[in-house]
């Protein structure tokens, strides 16, 4: 909590969890690890795995939040809220997903 009260920046990543990244759930997972073992909270987790991801991969400009000439990359999760998404981990809880603002799932 210091660390992130001192304004150091936090990303969440999935590669090291191999069994869940081939059932396609590794990034969630590491989102619930993050909130739990990390204790961060949703807002700062979502902030971990969006744009301070797209930030680490010199993105920033052009993914990592929705705003007007950013290209619209996101997924729609099956969860009343975003606390619940985080806490409560469903395995392909995604029920759409969007690239450059094109429905591909």
């Amino acid at each position: 909590r210091y660390s992130w009260r001192s304004g150091v920046v936090f990303i969440s990543a999935s590669s090291t969890l191999y069994r869940a990244a081939q059932n396609g759930d590794a990034l969630p997972l590491a989102m619930l690890l993050a909130a739990t073992q990390q204790r961060m909270t949703p807002a700062e987790v979502l902030k971990a795995v969006t744009i301070h991801a797209a930030r680490a991969i010199g993105e920033a400009s052009v993914a990592g939040s929705l705003e007007p000439g950013k290209r619209a990359d996101f997924a729609i999760i099956d969860a009343p809220d975003v606390n619940h998404w985080i806490y409560h981990f469903v395995p392909n809880g995604c029920v759409g997903a969007y690239i450059g603002g094109v429905r591909v799932h």
